[in-house]
């Protein structure tokens, strides 16, 4: 049991670790693109699926790692209240 509850939360964090670099990468190519200059609606791909919500709402890109943050310590905090362990 003691090993299965360690692999959990490894790949728990490996999970985290590549959903962080992922945005990263998705808040460089938003900003590099000019994603963020064009119009709503002509922003209908699935390329930014996960994370349009957050950039759409940033101006620059420290604002959407803001964003971003906010949103990881809210789910963070929502699993602690759920008593679930937080590896933040």
């Amino acid at each position: 049991m003691w090993y299965h509850d360690l692999y959990r939360k490894r790949e728990r964090a490996r999970g985290e670790t590549h959903r962080a670099e992922m945005f990263m990468h998705n808040v460089c190519e938003w900003f590099e693109g000019g994603y963020d200059k064009l119009a709503p609606e002509d922003r209908r791909s699935l390329r930014f699926i996960w994370n349009r919500d957050i950039l759409e709402k940033s101006d620059t890109p420290l604002a959407a790692l803001h964003h971003f943050l906010a949103e990881r310590q809210a789910e963070a905090k929502a699993r602690d209240d759920n008593g679930q362990l937080s590896l933040w």
